[in-house]
């Protein structure tokens, strides 16, 4: 799954869900894309190559992983201190990547704090969740995929939840 968040893509190995936040001994050391962080429960890897939605999970898939599942708030802080170690330098100064989260056609939901989107794992709760925006109505009628935005430089709206066509290429996952 090469670095993909300069391709932008954040994977979860899974059963191995990296919560970095409990493994600081690799916080200090220098990654590089490909490189995983791991602890007792799991590990995440950033691939920056760019993909659709789709070949970004078949990708995880093909490597014994899937596409990050976010449903807490250390899942998010131990995004961050991922990224917190990555080196990223122009022309990936800012980057999206997939994160494990689509819905299907007519599928939205006001009241729910997914939206109407579920995990690639099948789940469809969580008990966090980072939206840079509100959704609008006209979304709702095609099928949409998230993807997790990062900037070295304007860092007002890391890791924020980015609605978008699924057909789309970004950075990496």
């Amino acid at each position: 799954m090469g670095l993909q968040f300069i391709c932008s893509a954040l994977s979860i190995l899974p059963p191995l869900l990296l919560w970095l936040g409990r493994s600081s001994s690799v916080l200090g050391q220098g990654l590089r894309e490909g490189d995983a962080l791991c602890d007792a429960d799991g590990c995440f890897v950033v691939h920056f190559d760019q993909k659709t939605f789709l070949d970004s999970w078949r990708s995880c898939k093909y490597k014994g992983g899937d596409l990050a599942t976010i449903k807490h708030r250390k899942d998010a802080e131990a995004i961050s201190k991922l990224f917190s170690t990555l080196d990223l330098r122009q022309p990936r100064s800012k980057v999206e990547v997939w994160i494990g989260l689509q819905r299907q056609p007519r599928q939205c939901s006001a009241t729910h704090p997914l939206r109407g989107f579920s995990w690639t794992t099948g789940d469809r709760d969580t008990a966090y969740t980072n939206w840079h925006s509100k959704d609008s109505a006209g979304m709702c009628s095609v099928p949409r995929c998230v993807a997790m935005g990062y900037s070295t430089q304007e860092q007002g709206d890391n890791f924020k939840w980015l609605v978008g066509p699924c057909s789309n290429q970004v950075d990496g996952y």
